[in-house]
């Protein structure tokens, strides 16, 4: 083995750990993420239930206050206007951390994927394959005569299913903001 063929082997070899460390970082970002992607789901619904809550009540009570106490029917009116609009205020606050996450997980996962695919793909195809896996082609794993695949209710994606929740929010809002201004 000539010189130059040891540097190039030691090269690749350490081109190839490095792959490996890089794997590992990126894969490990890329879990840590995603919890605090549930994370701040789970806050940002309950906060957004609670505000729901407080304008539904203040709404009605508005609406349905006498008016023979002017100083608590305006208080109460102009709650049941600001309550909706703090709610819509979350509910866009919640899209951009929404959005921004939802990019954080697509570059980690794309990140690892492709260090598994350039430098790891025999016989490391987790990445690969779960991509394949939730587009809904199918898995074949050694050994497994059935492949593996992904159900068509499955492959919704969870980037759009939170936008649709925070849609549903911006909705209620906006009809009890409607609400309080006729009442």
């Amino acid at each position: 083995m000539t010189e130059s063929q040891e540097v190039q082997e030691t090269i690749d070899e350490q081109q190839i750990e490095n792959a490996r460390v890089g794997y590992q970082v990126a894969t490990s970002l890329w879990n840590s993420r995603a919890g605090e992607f549930w994370s701040q789901f789970n806050a940002m619904l309950t906060a957004n239930s609670i505000v729901l809550a407080a304008a539904t009540a203040t709404t009605a009570v508005a609406v349905s206050a006498p008016e023979s106490i002017p100083s608590l029917k305006s208080i109460l009116s102009l709650l049941s206007i600001g309550v909706p609009i703090v709610g819509l205020a979350l509910c866009a606050l919640w899209c951009a951390l929404h959005e921004r996450a939802s990019g954080y997980n697509e570059y980690w996962a794309r990140s690892a994927r492709e260090l598994e695919e350039q430098f790891l793909n025999d016989p490391i195809k987790t990445l690969s394959w779960g991509a394949l896996f939730g587009e809904g082609e199918p898995i074949q794993f050694d050994g497994d005569p059935k492949p593996l695949r992904m159900n068509r209710i499955g492959r919704i994606r969870v980037r759009h299913t939170v936008r649709l929740i925070i849609a549903v929010f911006v909705v209620m809002y906006l009809a009890i903001l409607v609400w309080g201004l006729r009442g």
